[in-house]
Order: C-alpha cells, then sequence, then structure tokens
C-alpha cells in the first residue's frame, strides 16, 4: 500500500459505478470496493454492491488501507491479509484470520 490515493470522478452515479466495476476487474477481482453515499441511499447502495466484482463493499468507510478490519471498519475481522475468494484466485473470500493459518486434523468414525 502507498501514500498516493487515486480518485475518479463521474458525470453521474451509473458511470461511477461502471468506472467502478472496470478498475475492480483490472486489479482487484474479489477484493474490496468502497462507496461513500448516504447510508439512506439504499437503491444506489444495492446496486453497486451487484455491480462490484468484490466479495467485502463497504459504505462510507476509511478504505485506502484495504479494509483491514478492526481499526478502521470495525464490522470486519482484524487482518493483513486478506482474501479474494475464487474470483481472485483464493480460497476465502474475508480478511484472512488465525482460523484460516491453521492445518486442523479431523477424526471421524
Amino acid at each position: 500500500l502507498c501514500p498516493v490515493l487515486g480518485i475518479f470522478r463521474a458525470p453521474s452515479f451509473k458511470e461511477g459505478v461502471t468506472v467502478a466495476q472496470q478498475i475492480a476487474t483490472n486489479g482487484g477481482l474479489g477484493h474490496t470496493s468502497i462507496l461513500y453515499t448516504d447510508p439512506k441511499n439504499v437503491d444506489r447502495i444495492a446496486e453497486f454492491e451487484k455491480a462490484m466484482p468484490t466479495y467485502k463493499v463497504l459504505v462510507d468507510m476509511p478504505s485506502s488501507f484495504g479494509a483491514i478490519g478492526d481499526v478502521y471498519n470495525f464490522r470486519l475481522s482484524p487482518s493483513m491479509s486478506l482474501g479474494c475468494g475464487s474470483k481472485g484466485g483464493s480460497s476465502v473470500s474475508e480478511n484472512v484470520g488465525p482460523q484460516h493459518l491453521l492445518n486442523i486434523k479431523h477424526i471421524v468414525e
């Protein structure tokens, strides 16, 4: 992650969704998408969520640190490694935590 944050402007909401979708498709399939809007705009939030090829959609939350959870995004598990799911070539679509790093042997009788 770097200290430079790119901002894209679009003339309309629909065009903005299209640009965000293209950016996520080109460089972040399955990762995280962010929408800054009034939480009362449920139609816009639903449209954005459906259009984005990401497993984490944040609404009005800090996101320059990639939605690491806990410190900035209280409804996500804390992590410094993000699962991008099958869209991004990963096996998990949530923030990777200790439970994902354990190999557990199961005995089934």
